[in-house]
């Protein structure tokens, strides 16, 4: 199975994007990814048809895009959405996946403000969350979206797609895909912070050379970059397989920059730890200065009991403290959504959570009926 692709697409004016989707005709089987800005400069639905739509068009039906922070200056990123339709998701969301072959693929949305948030508790997120525990018995998955988390372009490291970074991690996510920088980069696999982790990291690439014009480097590169260049248009050729992947960059016509290479993915047997919340019980409501006992039981398939390396924490308040049963009577009023967070041998966290309100007058009128959290976070 092959994955093709690129973002930062079709500007008029500039003969790149029809000049990359050329190279897309010689894939017919290939399933096409975008890594957002489509259409310049405001994803109209002019632009769409005029700009991107005589380059990239003929392959809109292999298409699985995502949206960048251009097709949302149309609000509502609305001639994005009406050019792709269900192609691109749901259109208040605009985060969605598929299956490759042996591959789970990830299409996400890291234009935070327009969907209300990529952090941990935001709606994305926990389809993240689900979407990765439903999948993680597969060997390889690959994630995409707009804003690079790590890029030594003129954008740099974007920290508003750090929660999805995390969470990747921890799943055992193999590649990840973005654009926003107008260049190619292939950085070394990276653990969240950013650290070397050729184990469990992340290999990454920003494709944003789909045809708007590129930009030079202003800084040196850094310590995870394997490759880069800012000089030539060209798509990214993904050869998926059932447990490994290879890469080739394919630039226009007159192109001299060429990459390619190939990786095995990563070893899913460190799987993510389970936690069990005992107590308190979800939607608790307890008065000021009450003595609540927090007690969760959290187990590892390769560590076994990881109950003593649990954190307890408050979504008002920040860390309570460690350990299970842990006593505590100082929650400040208000509603709580307290989590016990477990950390295996590696490094690898999951998470349980549950609401308690602590009310001035318990029982007058507090509402009881809120809904149990339970997933992966750290």
């Amino acid at each position: 199975m092959s994955l093709i692709g690129a973002g930062d697409i079709g500007r008029c004016g500039l003969p790149f994007a029809e000049e990359t989707g050329l190279i897309l005709d010689r894939y017919p089987d290939a399933t096409i990814f975008t890594t957002g800005d489509n259409a310049y400069v405001k994803g109209t639905p002019t632009e769409f048809a005029e700009c991107y739509d005589p380059g990239w068009g003929r392959h809109r039906a292999r298409t699985r895009p995502s949206a960048g922070n251009h097709d949302y200056d149309t609000p509502g990123a609305a001639g994005y959405y009406a050019y792709f339709g269900d192609l691109a998701g749901n259109p208040s969301e605009g985060w969605y996946g598929y299956d490759l072959g042996s591959w789970r693929i990830m299409s996400l949305n890291s234009n935070c403000r327009d969907v209300r948030g990529c952090h941990s508790g935001s709606r994305q997120l926990e389809w993240l969350r689900t979407e990765l525990a439903a999948n993680a018995g597969r060997t390889c998955m690959l994630a995409y979206w707009h804003h690079p988390r790590f890029s030594t372009g003129r954008h740099g490291n974007d920290d508003r797609t750090e929660a999805f970074w995390r969470l990747l991690h921890r799943y055992g996510v193999d590649v990840v895909l973005a654009g926003h920088d107008h260049d190619y980069e292939r950085l070394a696999p990276l653990g969240p912070t950013g650290a070397l982790d050729f184990e469990h990291g992340i290999r990454s690439f920003v494709v944003g050379t789909g045809g708007t014009g590129l930009r030079p480097f202003d800084i040196p590169a850094a310590e995870a970059t394997e490759i880069r260049q800012a000089t030539d248009h060209g798509v990214l050729l993904l050869r998926l397989g059932d447990g490994g992947y290879a890469w080739e960059f394919h630039g226009v016509d007159g192109a001299t920059f060429a990459d390619a290479g190939s990786d095995e993915c990563v070893d899913p047997s460190n799987r993510v730890p389970s936690v069990v919340v005992a107590s308190p019980t979800d939607g608790a409501v307890v008065g000021p200065a009450t003595e609540l006992t927090l007690a969760a039981v959290a187990s590892d398939p390769e560590d076994g009991d990881v109950t003593p390396a649990i954190t307890w924490w408050s979504s008002r308040d920040g860390v309570i403290g460690h350990g299970s049963p842990l006593t505590t009577s100082a929650l400040s009023l208000g509603t709580h959504v307290v989590t016990a967070l477990a950390v295996d041998a590696h490094g690898v966290q999951a998470s349980s959570s549950v609401t308690v309100v602590v009310a001035p007058n318990p029982g007058a009128g507090f509402d009881r009926t809120i809904e149990r959290r339970v997933g992966s976070s750290n």
